[in-house]
């Protein structure tokens, strides 16, 4: 399965679920958008790193380029997330 966006994760609960993480371009749609507004239903945002902090996201945080964003969600529903964080 190729995922260009995604940097790295973690199988969970034997491949069910995943735990990963992508790379937010400066093109990405997600960009500018607090996370309440980005209708991400089948996941949610557990953590951003960000100039080196981790950022235990609310729904008023904002996505910013070269944001590194940790996702949990089930294995079905990675492809559909990660296109969300495309150009």
């Amino acid at each position: 399965m190729k995922r260009p966006r995604i940097r790295d994760f973690l199988p969970v609960s034997g491949g069910k679920a995943e735990i990963f993480e992508i790379a937010v371009s400066d093109k990405s749609k997600v960009v500018g958008k607090k996370i309440s507004k980005l209708r991400l239903k089948d996941g949610i945002i557990v953590a951003i790193e960000r100039d080196g902090d981790i950022i235990l996201p609310k729904g008023d945080t904002v996505i910013k380029p070269h944001d590194l964003v940790t996702i949990f969600a089930k294995t079905k529903n990675v492809e559909k997330i990660s296109s969300m964080f495309a150009p």
